[in-house]
């Protein structure tokens, strides 16, 4: 095969003749480009997801507060860019009320915070983007539990509490 015969080169002095080759072999490379750049933000995700959980620090409050009425609020942050409706999922979020109600339930709590009742102490699990419904219903089935267990289950979508989901 001699140069004059690629698709690329010009087999006359005429630039333009061989354009839609050229074109054809652009497309080509851009199709190439575009397949090599999906399967590397799929591999970034992919890695990021199995060392970013969508619950972390299962044994930390992520953040508490006193609110002037007595009551107060324990946030729950999630990872936006993780979070699914997985098994694994479920038992960190789990995971991470059981430590929330422990520390409800314990006398620190109680010395801190001693206007605090069942009624207004607040579990509120933070989403950026709302989560799919079987997550939704996973967190509903734990409402009573968690009133049972001296507070109240809510969930905060992109900065808003829903009071219904």
């Amino acid at each position: 095969m001699d140069a004059h015969s690629l698709p690329f080169i010009p087999e006359s002095n005429n630039p333009f003749e061989r354009v839609p080759d050229i074109f054809m072999f652009c497309n080509i490379i851009m199709e190439v480009m575009m397949t090599f750049l999906k399967k590397l933000k799929d591999s970034y995700w992919e890695i990021y997801k199995k060392n970013n959980p969508p619950i972390r620090n299962l044994d930390k409050l992520d953040l508490s507060i006193g609110l002037n009425d007595g009551g107060s609020e324990f946030y729950i942050f999630t990872d936006e860019h993780s979070i699914d409706s997985s098994s694994n999922t479920q038992k960190l979020l789990r995971e991470k009320v059981v430590n929330y109600l422990k520390y409800i339930n314990s006398t620190d709590f109680k010395n801190n915070f001693k206007k605090s009742t069942k009624d207004n102490t607040n579990i509120i699990i933070v989403f950026k983007i709302m989560p799919d419904g079987l997550l939704l219903e996973f967190i509903r089935n734990m409402i009573p539990w968690v009133k049972d267990n001296n507070a109240v289950l809510k969930i905060e979508v992109n900065k808003n509490q829903l009071d219904k989901f």
